[in-house]
């Protein structure tokens, strides 16, 4: 009996020792089956990324992309440059408005001689060089007077991130404005297009120039600020960028008079001469026109700002 039951205990026991390898190799007629089972383990172990984490990946790298770009601008432009470049503008512009004012005296003569009219004549010669003269004056004081305007009157933002899109955006519409010119306006060979539309490609890029350097137009970076603080920043922006754009458009307007008057003296062209007359006084306008106009915002603004603080200044009283 002793005999019968060792037998039988010998014989469970191998029977659990084939049931162990049996569990440890499944399927033991293959010898690739476990390491596919092991590669199912590891595969079902992997979450699978979701689609949405592959554009995330994409909008980063051309979000690094564009702030590569933006940094190394920022780091060429100077606010030196910029105050060299409107002195130069001023002065190119006042030297255009006294040669303005010869050149409008001769085209008088000439174009009233032509006409048989001495009233053209005596008010070319005696209105034409008096004024341009005025225009000169004024515009080297009032646009000298705005810059120190302008550094009193800071704007403040939460972030850089309008900044940063304003001068990306800006710097777009420079690039693809000077693309639109040379294939419009040379193919259809208008040169109002081309000029139009180059004229539109500086002021973006000037305006882009200001906005990757905020110093430029005293504005700042500032943490805490209020929602309405931050709107007065992006209105104010706006003005600032337009009214230092000022001394360029009439330093370039004033060159582009003188030409004109040059080219209706030369061809007798009576109504370019009356064309030219008129803009050069719009031209010459323009620096009292951001003066008033600034000194209107800026008064509106302090108004805003007083109206916003009486809040504060009540619950300081409170406590």
């Amino acid at each position: 009996m002793n005999d019968i039951e060792e037998s039988k205990q010998g014989n469970d026991t191998a029977f659990q020792k084939e049931d162990l390898q049996n569990d440890r190799n499944p399927l033991h007629d293959g010898g690739e089956a476990p390491s596919d089972a092991k590669q199912n383990e590891v595969s079902e172990g992997e979450p699978v990324k979701p689609f949405w984490n592959n554009i995330a990946v994409g909008q980063g790298f051309i979000n690094r992309f564009f702030e590569g770009i933006l940094e190394k601008m920022r780091s060429m432009l100077k606010k030196e440059f910029f105050d060299f470049g409107s002195k130069l503008a001023l002065s190119i512009g006042s030297a255009a408005f006294i040669v303005m004012g010869v050149i409008a005296a001769f085209a008088s003569i000439v174009l009233g001689i032509r006409a048989d009219s001495a009233v053209m004549t005596l008010l070319g010669i005696l209105i034409a060089p008096a004024a341009c003269l005025v225009f000169s004056f004024i515009g080297g004081k009032l646009f000298g007077s705005t810059t120190k305007l302008i550094e009193k009157f800071p704007s403040r933002f939460s972030s850089r991130a309008f900044l940063d899109s304003v001068a990306i955006l800006c710097l777009f519409l420079g690039a693809a404005s000077v693309v639109v010119a040379i294939v419009w306006g040379i193919s259809a060979r208008s040169w109002d297009a081309l000029a139009i539309w180059l004229v539109f490609s500086v002021m973006s890029s000037f305006v882009g120039m200001m906005a990757l350097s905020p110093k430029i137009v005293n504005s700042e970076i500032v943490e805490g600020c209020s929602t309405a603080e931050e709107f007065i920043g992006l209105v104010s922006f706006k003005i600032k960028a337009l009214m230092l754009m000022a001394p360029f458009v009439w330093c370039v307007g004033a060159i582009v008079i003188v030409i004109g008057l040059l080219l209706a003296m030369i061809n007798g062209d009576y109504g370019g001469a009356f064309r030219m007359t008129g803009f050069g006084l719009f031209i010459g306008l323009i620096p009292i026109c951001i003066y008033v106009w600034f000194l209107t915002f800026a008064l509106i603004v302090d108004i805003l700002r007083a109206i916003l603080s009486i809040p504060s200044k009540l619950d300081a009283l409170k406590k």
